[in-house]
């Protein structure tokens, strides 16, 4: 096998979830999916979508 060779194409996910500790725990969520074309071993494109979930402020009167 070639150790040099690249693999062309590679998935990738990922989700964030970020926490608040002022108010609710649960602040917002980012998630991402998409596909990785390598060009060469140094160079890569990447094209992919991200949904963001923003969980709506509380006033306090």
């Amino acid at each position: 096998m070639n150790k040099n060779k690249v693999n062309k194409y590679y998935l990738s996910a990922y989700n964030e979830i970020f926490i608040n500790t002022e108010c609710s725990v649960f602040d917002r969520n980012r998630l991402y999916g998409g596909l990785d074309d390598h060009i060469n071993k140094n160079i890569k494109i990447e094209l992919g979508y991200m949904n963001q979930f923003l969980k709506p402020a509380v006033e306090s009167n």
